[in-house]
């Protein structure tokens, strides 16, 4: 806003596209604090849940972070085995062996795109703010 106010216009005060631009960044304010809202709401009943602590406790899982993390996995017991964990997420390694090729590995992608997303941003966040000095084990490993 501050920077827009500083430029020189392209089209008059009183034109059209000023009104529409205005209509969308109003549109845009409201609906940036509502998603800040919901957030709030879903860290506050997150909270008293004991898989909170444990993600938090994790170096660069923010509250965002945590409550997508419960929401998309829900209860981490369910799963017998990491291995199982891993395959609900589609980060399960498949190999495509065939005679004397042996494929280096590739995950599968399948199940739960959100919660891979998720994770996948969390982990560059750690990467990324070890390297500004902040090193953490879950980087160094």
């Amino acid at each position: 806003m501050a920077l827009g106010s500083l430029s020189a216009p392209a089209v008059a005060v009183a034109s059209y596209n000023v009104t529409e631009v205005r209509y969308y960044a109003q549109h845009l304010i409201a609906l940036s604090q509502s998603k800040a809202n919901v957030l709030a709401t879903m860290v506050d009943q997150a909270k008293d849940l004991p898989e909170y602590d444990i993600y938090k406790s994790i170096p660069g899982f923010s509250d965002k972070t945590v409550v997508s993390l419960i929401a998309e996995l829900g209860d981490l017991h369910r799963f017998a085995t990491s291995t199982k964990l891993n395959a609900f997420v589609g980060i399960d390694l498949r190999f495509n062996d065939s005679g004397d090729y042996k494929s280096s590995g590739f995950i599968t992608k399948r199940c739960n795109t959100i919660a891979r997303k998720v994770l996948f941003k969390a982990i560059s966040n750690i990467a990324s703010t070890a390297t500004y000095g902040h090193q953490n084990h879950i980087n160094d490993w």
